[in-house]
């Protein structure tokens, strides 16, 4: 018995609905192969996938790795430009937020796991505390504090 193929541009499961003679034969009845080939396609593409999931995880933590770099740099330019402006203007409130983002960042870094329970602060990866004493900046918050118990 001869079975007429349809045209080889479409693709399989297209081929099955199309019209004519042969219509509801598809190409993997006939054993030309080109189903199998449709078949290995998607495995292939799984084990790129796995690839491409591993390299995406790094891309990831790239990516982390710079957004990190990025905030530490401008906190660090934040904590330079602290001064020491009139109590309660709008300076001293925009130092008080940056005093805030300080303590609040510092508190995070201080529950990381630090390699040793008795670990220095140039030790372990308490940075934005690091950046206040480096920049002496301590001092300038110990100021600003009399100067608001003073004014109140």
């Amino acid at each position: 018995m001869f079975i007429k193929k349809g045209p080889k541009k479409k693709p399989p499961a297209a081929a099955g609905t199309g019209g004519g003679a042969g219509g509801g034969t598809s190409a993997s009845t006939v054993g030309s192969g080109a189903r199998s080939s449709f078949d290995a396609a998607p495995k292939a593409g799984a084990a790129k996938g796995g690839r491409d999931a591993k390299y995406e995880a790094k891309a990831d933590v790239d990516e982390l790795e710079v957004l990190s770099t990025k905030l530490a740099a401008d906190l660090r330019s934040q904590i330079r430009k602290l001064q020491a402006p009139p109590v309660l203007s709008k300076q001293w409130c925009d130092m008080a937020d940056t005093f805030v983002r300080i303590a609040k960042i510092s508190e995070m870094e201080s529950r990381l796991p630090k390699d040793e329970a008795k670990s220095t602060l140039w030790e372990c990866e308490e940075l934005a505390l690091r950046n206040v004493l480096e920049d002496g900046k301590l001092n300038l918050c110990l100021r600003n504090l009399v100067d608001y118990k003073t004014y109140e």
